[in-house]
């Protein structure tokens, strides 16, 4: 199963759409905030292009009058996700320490524009970076679990 991350588009709407048109056949797409309108350009450009993609979406810092959650466990199969923008988590263990109480094997988070992929606790934590620099992730949860941090 293959899932599709962006965060902090912040309007950057070429990439957005330049995203939607490289992407592979994902399951899923999550969004991880900033800017609202931009998760709501993203879904829709994703579902003309793969409409039996799943669509998920949570508020950032930049969403102050959303109605989106902040955060979300999601479960893909036996793989439990923690998603959220990350910014209400007074630290990153903070939101380690989240994901693994709610027994997730993956955090995705935005809000520092920069690309990570490391294993902390047994969590594989990931920020796809900023979308506005053109970074974004594609993650395999298939075993092995497999993450590639991607660029336009």
């Amino acid at each position: 199963m293959k899932i599709a991350c962006a965060s902090d588009a912040h309007h950057a709407y070429r990439n957005e759409e330049r995203l939607i048109d490289i992407l592979p056949r994902v399951d899923a797409f999550c969004f991880l905030g900033d800017v609202e309108d931009d998760g709501d350009c993203l879904r829709l450009l994703l579902s003309d292009k793969q409409p039996h993609a799943l669509f998920y979406a949570v508020a950032g810092n930049n969403d102050l009058f959303s109605k989106l959650p902040r955060t979300m466990e999601l479960s893909f199969g036996d793989v439990r996700v923690l998603i959220t923008h990350g910014h209400l988590f007074r630290t990153r263990q903070a939101m380690i320490d989240r994901a693994k109480a709610q027994g997730c094997l993956l955090a995705l988070h935005g809000h520092t524009h920069r690309p990570i992929h490391e294993v902390v606790d047994g969590v594989h934590v990931v920020n796809p970076g900023a979308l506005k620099a053109g970074q974004w992730a594609l993650i395999d949860i298939d075993d092995p679990l497999k993450v590639e941090l991607r660029v336009l």
